[in-house]
């Protein structure tokens, strides 16, 4: 699942469009190196190129032939093998697999020698060399994503390696270091930034899978802190990202923040990052019928995060909010059948085994039947002391043979008191006798054993959860949406301002909230920002939105009007406040506040010479 969610996060589907499309760039390239390859068929570089763009265009089994021509031409050149161990990668036939995976084990190990050079080498002269001059770069995507493919075949290949070979996961972080490296070489955030920017996602994607999935198996030293702070860190990348907020993308970032649920349950930071996914996906699916089943698993999440505030965050105690949630249930229904399929396979492959103990003892019991003779009871006959002359019958002693018969046909004979033969002398570690008594009698029934106590639940442990405004804020999101308790979405709001001062949502948001049923009120709430020196834009919008409340409702003598019209001025620019600067003109009243709003946006004095001419001429003076 997490392999497929991370792979339609890429453009390899546009890029393979791109490549097969004549009149594109990439197309022509094809066409191009295709028509090179006919004039020049023993030129390595030919063959190279195009079994490139077929691989581009998924044509796998092609792409193999075309390289296997550029391998024979030049079977030292690594790019040309890397891209052939790739496109045999990516066949459905996996006979070559181990080849493949030398090959492109060999080209990242040509990679980091060549990066090694460059860090040592004190040369600072800009680099001109075009990104797509290079095959097996950084920079280039395909050479990327070809080391990405090498470790998810190592995840899941059966193939022998050498041990000097990287490991999946050392591949996997591997990979996102050197996808970092590009994306801070990559000036531009155009069409090469996204696709980087997709390999860098799909690779912590496939990370993280790998770390659960060995995790299942035999937790190979991996800590459910380490799995659940990595969930954290990639929660948090998908916020940052440049990349277009699809349904597969909070898809993604909402799959990643269960998994941190379920390592760290007792975490608050986990579950109001589940609720941000959820209310993610909501605003992203408004036109779908079940977007309000959504919303109210977010509150959930959010409620369930405000419950654990202040308390240890280690406990492995699920909250009863998240049991309730749709896509908890789902996870438990699927444990419950695996764990039932598990026993009813396990019971079946017991009812097939036969012990060979209880058939042989089952051959002992009948009436006239020959147990087996065993080395145990040759052992407990042989050291048995001597016999004292006893007055015995001397056919009994002088058939030792008849010890056999004695232990199964015991019942038929009797012996005299006191008179116990040789033979039927009972050994304490021996069998035979054990068998002999149970045929006589069964076994007194056991007494029932006490009932055992419950296990006390385990404490949780951990530093404990820190106060956030964090879930306030989504569960007041939440309560707006819903529109079912606007004075508690209200409250929410008013408690993130207290704890963050400077957080512009909440103004903004509270400020929406009041501007239909109290406009006056949400001028207050926007004038309680704490303005910073130099303001910003989002510090404009706010004055611009008090200039606009006020304007509106005709409060031209409110003393807030004036700052908020020079502050919006000054990071806007005059010419948007024109239309203010005509409604306060056209009252005839407020020329003195003309003119010092239009002497501060411009860094001069009221008295300025120029300025006092231009307002004679706007007759304000």
């Amino acid at each position: 699942m997490w392999s497929q969610r991370s792979e339609d996060l890429v453009t390899e589907g546009k890029v393979a469009q791109q490549a097969s499309d004549e009149e594109g760039t990439f197309g022509k390239a094809f066409l191009k190196y295709s028509d090179a390859v006919s004039f020049a068929s023993d030129n390595y570089l030919y063959h190279l190129h195009v079994g490139r763009f077929l691989l581009l265009q998924g044509k796998h089994d092609e792409a193999v032939k075309r390289l296997q021509f550029a391998v024979g031409l030049k079977p030292v050149n690594v790019q040309s093998r890397f891209y052939l161990g790739l496109a045999l990668l990516q066949q459905a036939n996996k006979s070559r697999e181990h080849e493949a995976i030398e090959y492109v084990h060999e080209g990242l190990e040509h990679l980091l020698y060549k990066l090694t050079l460059q860090a040592e080498s004190f040369s600072n002269d800009p680099c001109n060399q075009l990104h797509s001059s290079e095959l097996l770069d950084i920079t280039n995507v395909q050479s990327l994503k070809g080391f990405l493919t090498l470790g998810k075949v190592l995840t899941s290949t059966a193939a022998k390696l050498p041990s000097f070979f990287m490991k999946a996961d050392e591949v996997f972080r591997l990979v996102a270091s050197l996808a970092v490296r590009a994306l801070c070489s990559v000036n531009h955030k155009g069409e090469l930034y996204h696709q980087i920017e997709g390999t860098f996602l799909e690779t912590h994607s496939c990370l993280l899978q790998w770390m659960i999935e060995m995790k299942k198996k035999n937790g190979a030293g991996i800590q459910d802190a380490v799995v659940a702070r990595h969930c954290d860190n990639l929660c948090s990348l998908l916020k940052v990202l440049s990349l277009p907020k699809d349904n597969a993308l909070l898809q993604l970032q909402e799959k990643t923040c269960q998994q941190g649920v379920i390592f760290q349950p007792q975490n608050s930071r986990a579950l109001y990052m589940l609720g941000d996914a959820q209310l993610s996906r909501h605003d992203n699916e408004i036109n779908n019928n079940n977007n309000t089943a959504v919303l109210e698993e977010a509150e959930k999440s959010y409620r369930a995060s405000l419950e654990l505030e202040g308390k240890p965050s280690g406990g492995k105690e699920v909250p009863g909010l998240i049991q309730e949630q749709q896509w908890w249930k789902q996870r438990q229904s699927a444990k419950t059948k695996e764990v039932t399929s598990a026993k009813t396979t396990s019971a079946t492959k017991e009812n097939q085994r036969v012990s060979p103990t209880k058939g042989s003892t089952s051959r002992g019991r009948g009436r006239g039947a020959t147990p087996v003779k065993t080395a145990a009871t040759t052992r407990c006959q042989a050291k048995q002391p001597a016999a004292k002359p006893t007055p015995v019958k001397s056919s009994v002693a002088a058939k030792p043979s008849n010890v056999k018969t004695s232990r199964t046909s015991a019942p038929k004979q009797s012996a005299p008191a006191g008179k116990p033969s040789a033979g039927k002398t009972p050994c304490r570690t021996c069998s035979h006798n054990k068998i002999q008594n149970t045929a006589k009698k069964t076994p007194p029934p056991t007494s029932p054993s006490p009932p055992t106590t419950q296990p006390t639940r385990q404490e949780a442990v951990g530093p404990p959860n820190a106060t956030s405004y964090h879930p306030r804020l989504g569960l007041a999101r939440v309560l707006t949406r819903l529109g079912s308790d606007p004075d508690a979405a209200r409250r929410f709001y008013e408690e993130c301002i207290s704890m963050e001062p400077n957080l512009h949502d909440a103004y903004i948001e509270l400020g929406e909230i009041l501007v239909e049923s109290d406009p006056l009120a949400a001028v207050e709430v926007y004038s309680k920002y704490p303005f910073p020196d130099p303001l910003t834009y989002d510090d404009a919008f706010l004055h611009g939105e008090v200039a606009r409340l006020l304007t509106k409702h005709e409060k031209f003598d409110d003393p807030r009007l004036g700052p908020s019209l020079i502050a919006l001025g000054k990071v806007m620019g005059f010419s948007v406040l024109e239309k203010y600067v005509d409604i306060l003109d056209s009252k005839l009243k407020y020329s003195k506040l003309l003119m010092q709003i239009y002497a501060q946006v411009n860094g001069k004095n009221v008295d300025d010479p120029d300025l006092q001419q231009f307002f004679k001429f706007k007759c304000w003076i």
